[in-house]
């Protein structure tokens, strides 16, 4: 039989840090590799090793641009392992 009572609030939802770039180059590459995730990552770690710096720049833009959104969306944010 259900309670009348009103159901309590839960706990807060986590919230996730912003990815820097390199995770954000990993999501855009995974788009284009197949195999196990093992796998992958570390064919794209090798990846990222060999990049050109104008790329590598560009993840760093959008991990920057990401960041600014994270701090303005949760401005009290504070990393808790």
């Amino acid at each position: 039989m259900p309670s009348d009572s009103p159901p309590t609030p839960s706990a807060p939802a986590h919230i996730r840090r912003p990815r820097n770039c390199f995770i954000i180059y990993l999501a855009d590459k995974r788009k284009e590799l197949q195999g196990n995730q093992k796998d992958v990552t570390q064919t794209v770690g090798a990846m990222w090793a060999k990049e050109e710096p104008e790329v590598r720049q560009h993840y760093a833009r959008l991990a920057d641009m990401e960041r600014a959104e994270h701090k303005r969306k949760y401005p009290d944010y504070r990393y808790a392992p």
